[in-house]
């Protein structure tokens, strides 16, 4: 069963291969899950939008083709049909304080540390203080992919 988390379908957005409800490209960066639809399996990540390091620091990232740098999660779908996949934007932040807070919470929240079914292998630590509070769209966005991984704790939120 596939669900669908964007909005109308008479929206058209660029967003790669992104399941997004609006056109992305704002702030900066991403929280995002990948799903798989055949072995209920998932990730949740980051994607910035510019490069943040080395000599390309400040360009656009690829953030319309990415996938995830897991290398777990890269051995999960060699060999795979990418089809097999969703690929959900939970939601965009504004600041990159914000944006590292969201992933490790959506981790925490969804129980990736003590669920097999889940592909994290690991999970950042939060030094920073966050600029804005996780969306009531990131939350929504989130609950829906985790009711789809087995194993996942009941929300309390």
């Amino acid at each position: 069963m596939t669900i669908h988390l964007s909005g109308p379908a008479s929206q058209l957005y660029i967003n790669g291969h992104w399941d997004f409800p609006a056109q992305m490209g704002r702030g900066v960066g991403f929280v995002y899950a990948i799903v798989d639809k055949i072995q209920q399996k998932g990730y949740i990540g980051r994607k910035n939008y510019k490069v943040a390091t080395g000599y390309r620091k400040g360009a656009s990232s690829d953030w319309h083709n990415y996938c995830s740098s897991s290398a777990s999660l890269e051995r999960h779908m060699t060999g795979r049909n990418i089809k097999d996949f969703e690929f959900i934007a939970l939601e965009e932040y504004a600041t990159l304080a914000t944006l590292g807070f969201a992933e490790t919470w959506s981790q925490v929240m969804t129980g990736v540390a003590v669920n097999p079914n889940w592909l994290n292998t690991r999970i950042e630590e939060v030094r920073w203080a966050c600029a804005e509070p996780i969306t009531s769209r990131h939350i929504e966005r989130l609950r829906a992919v985790s009711k789809r991984i087995p194993g996942g704790p009941e929300w309390v939120i």
